[in-house]
C-alpha cells in the first residue's frame, strides 16, 4: 500500500484530504506543523508528501529544503497544497525540487490525478534507474570479458607447436575463460530475478493501465538485455564439457584460425543452421553462410567437400583416440 503524508495546519482540509486518501486506499499519515511532519516523513519514509505553504512556526519551502537535504528524504515526489499561486512563490518552491502545485481550491478529481501522475512518474524513474545500472554492469562485465579473450588468444597463438605444452596452456586458459563465463551467467540469474518482480508487479491488482505498460516495457527490455552477445560464450562452454579436446586438436592443426571460426566449428558440430547460429550471435544468416564459406576456404577444403562432413569427421576421430 503507497504512503502519503500530509502537512497542513487547516484540520478541516487536512481532515478531508485524510478521508479522500484512505478512500482511495493509500496509507495516510497527518500533521499539522512542519517539524512533525519531518520526523514523520523520516521515520515513515512516505512515497509522496502533501504540504502547505504557509504553516506556523516553519513553511513549507523550509520544510522542503530539509527533506531535500537529507539522504533519506531526498528523492520522495513533493506537492505543494497553497493558495499562494503568484509566480514568485511557484518558481522557489520548483527551484527547492518541488515537483508539482495543487492550489486552493481543488476538486477532488484534480488531488487523486496530481497524486497518482507523481508517483506513477517517480516508479517509473527507479525502475529506469535500476535498469540503467544493469545496463552499466553487464556492459563493463561484456568488456572485461571481451578484453580477457583476446588476451587468451594472443597467449595461445605464443604457445608452443608441443602438443603436451598446448594442451597445457589451453586448459588453463579455459579455466580462466569459463570463470568470466559463471560471472556472465550469474547476470544473467540477476535479470532473471528482476525478470520475476516486474511480473509481480504487473499482477497487482492496486496498479491502473498506465502503471501496467510501464512495467511491460521495462520486462521487455530486461528480455532485450538478457539477449545480448554473450550467447556464444555460453553454447562455447557447453561444447567445451562435452567435446574438452577438439578445441585443442584444431587449434594445433590450424593454429590461425579466430575465435568466431571456432564457435562456427563448434555450432557445426551441434549441428545448428545458419538461421539458430545468426540468432545466437545477432547477426544475419547471410553473414553466417559467408563466414562458413571463409572457413572452408581457410581449412583448404575443395569445392565439392562438405565443410560438415570434414568437421564431423575431425570430431569422430578426436573420440577415437580418446
Amino acid at each position: 500500500m503507497r504512503k502519503i503524508l500530509i502537512i497542513e495546519d487547516n484540520k478541516t482540509l487536512r481532515e478531508d484530504v485524510y478521508e479522500v486518501l484512505k478512500l482511495e486506499e493509500y496509507e495516510v499519515f497527518q500533521t499539522d506543523n512542519g517539524a512533525e511532519g519531518i520526523e514523520l516523513a523520516r521515520h515513515y519514509k512516505p512515497d509522496l508528501i502533501l504540504c502547505d505553504i504557509m504553516l506556523p512556526e516553519m513553511d513549507g519551502f523550509q520544510i522542503l529544503a530539509n527533506l531535500r537535504h537529507d539522504d533519506k528524504t531526498s528523492q520522495i515526489p513533493f506537492i505543494f497544497i497553497t493558495s499562494l499561486a503568484d509566480r514568485a512563490n511557484f518558481r522557489a518552491g520548483m527551484e527547492l525540487g518541488a515537483d508539482d502545485y495543487i492550489t486552493k481550491p481543488f476538486t477532488i478529481k484534480e488531488l487523486t490525478t496530481a497524486i497518482r501522475i507523481r508517483l506513477e512518474m517517480h516508479y517509473a524513474n527507479q525502475l529506469s534507474f535500476t535498469i540503467e545500472n544493469i545496463e552499466k554492469s553487464i556492459r563493463e562485465r561484456l568488456h572485461k570479458l571481451e578484453k580477457q579473450i583476446e588476451r587468451q588468444k594472443t597467449h595461445i597463438s605464443e604457445i608452443s607447436e608441443s602438443n603436451e605444452m598446448l594442451n597445457l596452456q589451453l586448459k588453463t586458459k579455459e579455466s580462466e575463460l569459463f570463470e568470466e563465463v559463471f560471472k556472465s551467467i550469474e547476470t544473467n540469474s540477476t535479470l532473471l530475478q528482476i525478470k520475476s518482480h516486474l511480473e509481480t508487479e504487473i499482477d497487482r491488482k492496486d496498479l491502473n493501465e498506465a502503471q501496467k505498460e510501464v512495467l511491460k516495457s521495462l520486462f521487455l527490455k530486461i528480455e532485450r538485455i538478457g539477449n545480448k552477445k554473450d550467447s556464444w560464450r555460453i553454447l562455447q562452454l557447453k561444447f567445451n564439457q562435452a567435446y574438452p579436446n577438439f578445441v585443442a586438436k584444431i587449434t594445433l592443426r590450424y593454429p590461425d584460425l579466430t575465435q568466431l571460426e571456432l564457435t562456427i566449428m563448434s555450432t557445426i558440430i551441434f549441428n545448428m543452421n545458419s538461421s539458430q547460429v545468426a540468432s545466437m550471435l545477432n547477426v544475419s544468416p547471410e553473414s553466417i553462410r559467408k563466414s562458413r564459406y571463409r572457413l572452408k576456404k581457410r581449412l583448404k577444403l575443395k569445392p565439392d567437400e562438405s565443410l560438415f562432413n570434414y568437421i564431423h569427421e575431425l570430431n569422430m576421430k578426436d573420440q577415437e583416440i580418446k
